[in-house]
């Protein structure tokens, strides 16, 4: 790929397009007349954005292309009202059509007339951007909405043009009082059925409420793919809009006694021999062993008439019966999406779930799932109750990329550039949402995602939150070295959260870890959002200020899932796992080594110093139970504890930047729920988190003026 005679216009262009795009790219020089491998993965980028950029030589055209669609465009496709307040929208009209009556209406989100119109009158406004022949203006609404989506309308001698209008609080719920909590892998909960269900989260919750603690935090339980093909992440799920059946109490299942199938499933000895034992959890041969009552279940059941909760469900989410449909597809031909004949691939799917027994298992599951989760409906106090993950993504292969294709930029993965921790960059695997087409759906994808956990969470946390305002792509064909940042729209992300962590009273974190941005941070305090403080991550080699003090506006915890537990941390065990997996050599692992041994040193002056670790106990074991106790009494929003560093676990439940050659997501909890319940270490650690967050009743004041 040449750049003719023109290299430095050429690299102009670049610029240029990249920036009216959102990219954000540094150009280096480049010798000869060659184009930089860099600049090739730039165009790779713009092209997965649906730019007509083949090389370079097309950027003066791609530019000019551009230009003219961002002068076509009457008014912005989201506006966001703060407080409900819209005081005035942009338009931009070609000279000459300010000179006819232009008149302005709401309507509700999905109406196309408005309920009344009014005529106004737009003021110029300066815009350097704009094309010559256009004209940028303002105009005054002065108009007051009630929380939620509106539809504003434009008419002009151009036409008619819509916006959706977000009127968002402008700041998120915060949670009441001082709670705290546990973060439990729900997969490693022992169970007779090879892992934890949801059944099972009530009584961890119960249990845990007994102790004062009033925030359950576990791992997504979103759709995975557990069959063929088998695709375990939760974090790269087969769908951020359903529920993964693999958690279903099969016990509990309505239509159980009815049922002489699944009766004899569960007569079985063979049916769950082996699954409840061993360090780890088989994902594959547990779902297998669940679907083997589930089918029958959902055989019975559609073969009379469903309840009418069920067609209340249906009612509530229509989308359920594509899903099925979807994942029917994918048990019959057993392959991604991307290898199906052109029509199916493209979302064409005959037929009704209703009509094959696999479509109509995958609706009996999601409403089944449904009927365990929605106990969770009913919280009265906000911040208190099930704290969930919203993945950054779905599965390449997932129902959200087949059907919501335009809100995807499929030509491209979302990934992080290198770090101390990973040199080459990091390439996740997932396409990332679309800036613009997002937009110009009123971003109806990822509301419905974050609707659907809201509607069983009472905390959500937003993975990987810098997203709401970059990500880094990677173009297919590329190394992760070669990807560049892509920005969004915050200010209409932040709104859409509000409005749906409102609705609800929802509480919003963000995974604010690593480089961050100061934007990004300083926009989650002024929105409320809680950002996380996590000890691992804090720490410094300085014993007068080891760790810095959480802040109000923080959810603190000693470690995270991404991050090795707390034994293994004291003891350097990531470190020897890193070595050992080739992702750093000797001479990285020798130096983190000491810079481990200093940090031990460190953070065991810091909690002596503030009487938190009598002198000469300075076991891995002590040294948790004081930095649970540094974080209550801290003025942290929310502190969750990691039940398996209770009794110093040093397994890793993931080992991010590895795959199939770690067991990741499957580590089973070392005791069972009796087990724990009558344990006094882990019992009295829990009552001594409890009593130090209950005494600091001053920081309560703090905590409230954070949600001021």
């Amino acid at each position: 790929m040449t750049s003719g005679r023109r290299p430095a216009a050429t690299r102009r262009d670049l610029r240029e397009l990249a920036r009216l795009c959102d990219v954000q790219t540094s150009f280096r020089s480049i010798g000869g007349a060659r184009v930089s491998s860099r600049d090739e993965a730039l165009i790779g980028v713009l092209r997965a954005m649906g730019k007509e950029i083949d090389g370079p030589n097309d950027a003066p055209e791609a530019v000019a292309a551009e230009r003219w669609d961002l002068a076509r465009r009457v008014i912005e496709p989201v506006t966001v009202a703060w407080d409900g307040r819209l005081e005035a929208v942009h338009i931009q009209l070609p000279s000459g059509a300010t000179d006819t009556p232009i008149r302005i209406g709401f309507a509700e989100p999905d109406e196309e007339e408005p309920q009344a119109w009014n005529r106004v009158d737009p003021v110029p406004s300066p815009n350097p951007g704009a094309l010559p022949g256009f004209v940028f203006s303002r105009v005054s609404t002065d108009q007051r909405l009630e929380a939620g989506y509106h539809r504003l309308f434009v008419e002009s001698a151009v036409g008619r043009h819509s916006s959706l209008v977000m009127a968002a609080p402008r700041r998120l719920p915060a949670p009441v009082g001082r709670p705290w909590g546990l973060f439990v892998p729900l997969h490693g909960v022992r169970s007779a059925q090879g892992v934890g269900g949801y059944g099972d989260l009530e009584r961890l919750y119960g249990w845990l409420h007994d102790h004062g603690g009033r925030v359950l935090a576990t791992l997504p339980l979103l759709a995975t793919f557990l069959g063929d093909p088998f695709e375990p992440s939760p974090y790269s799920p087969a769908s951020r809009l359903f529920w993964n059946e693999l958690y279903l109490d099969v016990v509990r299942a309505p239509g159980l006694e009815a049922c002489p199938e699944a009766h004899a499933a569960l007569r079985d000895p063979a049916l769950w021999r082996g699954l409840d034992r061993g360090p780890f959890v088989d994902l594959e041969a547990t779902m297998a062993a669940k679907r083997r009552v589930l089918e029958p279940l959902a055989h019975a059941f559609f073969s009379g008439d469903p309840p009418p909760r069920y067609r209340a469900f249906l009612a509530e989410r229509p989308d359920v019966r594509d899903y099925a449909r979807f994942r029917a597809e994918v048990d019959r031909r057993r392959s991604w999406w991307s290898a199906w004949p052109e029509a199916e691939r493209d979302g064409e799917l005959g037929g009704d779930p209703e009509d094959d027994d696999s479509g109509r298992y995958h609706l009996f599951v999601q409403w089944l799932a449904h009927r365990q989760l929605e106990g969770w409906t009913d919280r009265s106090t906000t911040g208190e109750g099930l704290y969930l993950d919203l993945p950054l993504g779905a599965s390449a292969g997932s129902y959200d990329v087949w059907r919501h294709r335009g809100a995807f930029a499929t030509g491209a993965s979302a990934g992080a550039p290198a770090d101390a921790f990973f040199p080459h960059g990091q390439a996740w695997g997932f396409p990332p949402l679309h800036p613009e087409r997002v937009r110009e759906d009123g971003y109806r994808y990822p509301i419905a995602c974050l609707r659907n956990l809201l509607r069983y969470a009472s905390v959500v946390r937003l993975d990987h939150v810098m997203s709401l305002h970059r990500l880094y792509w990677i173009p297919a064909q590329f190394p992760a070295e070669l990807g560049v940042y892509v920005r969004y729209r915050p200010e209409e992300w932040y709104a859409a959260i509000s409005i749906e962590a409102n609705r609800v009273g929802g509480v919003v974190v963000g995974e604010d870890l690593g480089t961050v941005p100061r934007e990004v941070r300083v926009a989650m305090r002024r929105h409320g959002m809680l950002g996380s403080y996590v000890v691992q991550l804090e720490a410094r080699p300085d014993p007068g200020r080891a760790l810095p003090d959480p802040s109000a506006g923080a959810l603190a915890t000693v470690n995270t899932h991404d991050l090795p537990m707390w034994a293994g941390f004291w003891e350097g065990d990531d470190v020897v796992l890193s070595r050992d997996l080739g992702i750093i050599g000797e001479n990285q692992a020798a130096e983190r080594h000491a810079e481990r041994r200093a940090l031990r040193e460190a953070i065991t002056a810091f909690l002596s110093s503030r009487d938190l670790l009598e002198a000469g106990h300075a076991d891995s074991g002590r040294l948790l139970d004081a930095c649970l106790l540094f974080l209550a009494g801290s003025d942290a929003s929310v502190v969750v504890a990691t039940l398996e560093d209770l009794w110093l676990e040093r397994r890793p439940q993931n080992v991010p930047g590895t795959g199939a050659e770690r067991p990741n997501w499957r580590g089973r909890l070392a005791f069972t729920l009796d087990e724990l319940a009558a344990d006094p270490h882990v019992t009295d650690a829990l009552s001594r988190i409890d009593r130090v967050r209950s005494s600091h009743r001053d920081i309560t004041e703090r905590t409230a003026r954070f949600a001021r």
